[in-house]
């Protein structure tokens, strides 16, 4: 965390306000791992002021994506929707299959709170695909984690489980690449 603070007032120093959004935006991230987030919030609203500023849409259109996942796991689901609405447009576009991933992740996670639940299954689902084309393994485990939420909200046990276990598995092994140096 610190690291990145020392990275952001290098970066507002030299006024490289596209790096100064994408610090930013990992540093919402650091907070969204620690379950903070009313931290990673502030930090994503921040990036997202800064990144249009910069007129960096790649990593404004990510700072908005992780701004609504972080206001769905706080429960502010208006403004979730008002956030999906906005970068809707936006992602017609076409962008990478880790940000495709990440904006079918949190429309499976809205419409599991719509109660839509097939909605958020096919949402989820394309998350899934997505982040496996993505290759980010943290992305494709954090993906069956909310699906298995998701399914456990239905009293879907079984397929639960089989998600949530994917997701375990998949950070296992990437435990397990980190400890052994590979």
């Amino acid at each position: 965390e610190r690291y990145w603070e020392f990275a952001l007032n290098f970066a507002e120093s030299i006024k490289d306000y596209e790096w100064v959004g994408v610090i930013l935006t990992n540093m919402g991230g650091i907070f969204e791992l620690k379950k903070d987030y009313e931290k990673a919030a502030f930090y994503h609203r921040k990036a997202i002021e800064v990144t249009r500023k910069a007129k960096d849409k790649y990593t404004e259109t990510l700072a908005t994506l992780n701004l609504a996942f972080s206001q769905a796991k706080l429960g502010y689901f208006e403004n979730t929707a008002r956030l999906i609405e906005g970068i809707t447009p936006v992602m017609k576009e076409g962008f990478d299959a880790y940000t495709l991933a990440c904006y079918e992740l949190i429309q499976g996670i809205y419409n599991t709170y719509r109660g839509s639940w097939e909605d958020a299954r096919k949402h989820y689902e394309a998350a899934i695909r997505f982040a496996n084309s993505s290759g980010n393994m943290e992305l494709i485990a954090h993906c069956h984690e909310e699906y298995g939420l998701s399914l456990l909200e239905r009293d879907k046990h079984e397929a639960a489980k089989e998600q949530l276990n994917q997701s375990k598995k998949i950070l296992l092994t990437i435990r397990k690449k980190a400890t052994s140096g590979f």
